[in-house]
C-alpha cells in the first residue's frame, strides 16, 4: 500500500528520498511517481507519493524511523537551477610577528565564504608544504635555493595552516611563499568525505617589515547557470584577479588565465570573452579551477604561479 511522505524546510527530493528508503538509490523512482525533477525543490508542506515496492536500505530507514531523524541538506549554497557547489575554499592570511621576535608566522585560515557541503575529514590529502625565498634570491636561482617549510599539525576541518620562517626572515626585502609543485602537490587542497576537491594555492608575497601580508596572488572564480537543453546544463564560469599593488608583478600578458578542470586538463567550452566560458555538462561531479601566470614584464622573468579550483555537482 503506498503512503505519502510532507515536505519540510531545505528539504531535497533526495532527503524525502532518504527519509522514506534509506538509501538514495530509491530518489529517481521517487521523482518518478511524483512527476518531478530529482533536482526540483519540493513544496515545503507538501504531501509525495511514496511509490510500493521502492528499494529500501532497512537499517538505515529503521534508524531514521527510530530516531526521528530529519533531513534537510539543502542551504544557501545550493543554487536554484541544476547545479551546487559542494566543495570551495577560501582562505585568507594572517601574519604575526611577536615583538622582538625573529620567528615569523604564517595562518592560511578558511573565511566564512568557505563552502563544503560535505563533511571534512581529519586527514589532509596533502602535505601542504611550502616554499619560501626572497624575492631578490628568486630573481638569481628561479625558486632553486627556496626553503621547504612544512606546516604545525593541524586537522582539515578545522581550515587552517601555519607555518614558521623562522630566522630566515630578513626584514627590508620581500618574501615569496608558494606550493612546490602545480603537478603533483598543490598548497592549499581540500579533499572532503566524498572526494570532492578544492584548490587554494596563492602566490604569497610579504613586505619588508613583515607586519603584513603585501598582497595574496590569487584568482577569484564564480559560477552560475546559463540554461539546460536536452538533459545538459550549461554553466558560466567567471574568472578575475584583484589589482597587484606590488612592483615587479604583473599578470601574464593576453590569456593570463588558464582553466583547468578534473584532473588539470584543458576545458574545453564556448568562450564568450576573455573572463567568461560557458560549458555544458552531463549530470555529475566536476572539479574546475583557473591557473595564473605571473612575470616580471621588465625582464620578462617568470614568478610562481597561483591556481583556485572548486568542485560543483550538476543534477
Amino acid at each position: 500500500m503506498a503512503n505519502n511522505i510532507e515536505a519540510g524546510p531545505n528539504q531535497s527530493m533526495q532527503d524525502l528520498a532518504l527519509m522514506a528508503s534509506g538509501t538514495l538509490e530509491a530518489a529517481m523512482a521517487l521523482c518518478r511517481a511524483n512527476n518531478i525533477s530529482v533536482s526540483d525543490a519540493p513544496t515545503i508542506a507538501g504531501q509525495y507519493l511514496v511509490p510500493v515496492g521502492l528499494t529500501k536500505d532497512r537499517d538505515a530507514y529503521r534508524e531514521i524511523i527510530d530516531k526521528a531523524i530529519v533531513i534537510g541538506t539543502l542551504a544557501e549554497e545550493v543554487m536554484p537551477g541544476h547545479f551546487r557547489v559542494v566543495l570551495k575554499a577560501q582562505m585568507r592570511a594572517d601574519p604575526i610577528l611577536p615583538p622582538g621576535e625573529v620567528d615569523y608566522e604564517l595562518r592560511l585560515m578558511g573565511t566564512d565564504e568557505f563552502i563544503n557541503h560535505n563533511e571534512l575529514p581529519d586527514e589532509w590529502p596533502t602535505s601542504n608544504v611550502l616554499k619560501h625565498e626572497l624575492k631578490s634570491a628568486y630573481e638569481t636561482d628561479l625558486g632553486v635555493g627556496a626553503t621547504i617549510v612544512s606546516p604545525f599539525p593541524s586537522l582539515q576541518g578545522e581550515k587552517l595552516a601555519e607555518y614558521i620562517i623562522g630566522s630566515s626572515l630578513v626584514v627590508g626585502q620581500v618574501h615569496m611563499w608558494w606550493s612546490p609543485s602545480l603537478a603533483s602537490h598543490i598548497t592549499l587542497t581540500y579533499q572532503d568525505a566524498a572526494g570532492c576537491r578544492s584548490v587554494f594555492s596563492p602566490l604569497l608575497l610579504l613586505p619588508v617589515d613583515g607586519s603584513a601580508i603585501a598582497q595574496v596572488l590569487i584568482a577569484t572564480l564564480e559560477v552560475t547557470e546559463e540554461s539546460v537543453e536536452d538533459g545538459v546544463t550549461y554553466l558560466r564560469f567567471t574568472r578575475g584577479h584583484p589589482p597587484i599593488s606590488v612592483p615587479d608583478f604583473n599578470i601574464q600578458g593576453q590569456g593570463w588565465l588558464s582553466w583547468v578542470v578534473s584532473g588539470w586538463t584543458g576545458l574545453d567550452g564556448t568562450i564568450i570573452d576573455d573572463d567568461n566560458i560557458v560549458v555544458g555538462f552531463s549530470p555529475g561531479l566536476y572539479e574546475v579551477g583557473v591557473k595564473t601566470a605571473y612575470r616580471n614584464d621588465a625582464n620578462t622573468l617568470s614568478w610562481p604561479t597561483s591556481v583556485i579550483s572548486m568542485t560543483i555537482e550538476v543534477f
